[in-house]
């Protein structure tokens, strides 16, 4: 089978913010679909993926929320990720095995 990558939401991180028990947060503006506190994201700086990991926190104001739609602002945690900078894209994803075929 083939893996086939679906976006599912993208943001953009406008201000960074350093909490304690969390680490550090980037407080985003979504752009374009919905991302989900259980989604798998990537951080695009300049075009270039710089990290991936698990999303460990999604807040809408001090709220912590299961999934955050387009319009909104938002604060994200992804695992291992310490140093957003403004201007920073987030996108989420989801990956689907797809069967090959066979063409004549």
């Amino acid at each position: 089978p083939d893996i086939v990558e679906k976006p599912l939401g993208q943001a953009e991180v406008l201000k960074i913010f350093k909490i304690t028990k969390l680490g550090t947060i980037a407080g985003c503006k979504m752009i374009e679909g919905v991302i989900s506190r259980s989604d798998t994201a990537r951080v695009r700086r300049d075009g270039e993926i710089i990290k991936e990991g698990k999303i460990t926190s999604l807040k809408h104001f001090q709220d912590e929320v299961k999934e955050i739609d387009v319009g909104k602002e938002c604060g994200i945690g992804i695992e291992g990720m310490k140093n957003f900078e403004e201007g920073d894209l987030i996108e989420t994803y989801t990956t689907e095995e797809v069967k090959r075929t066979l063409e004549a």
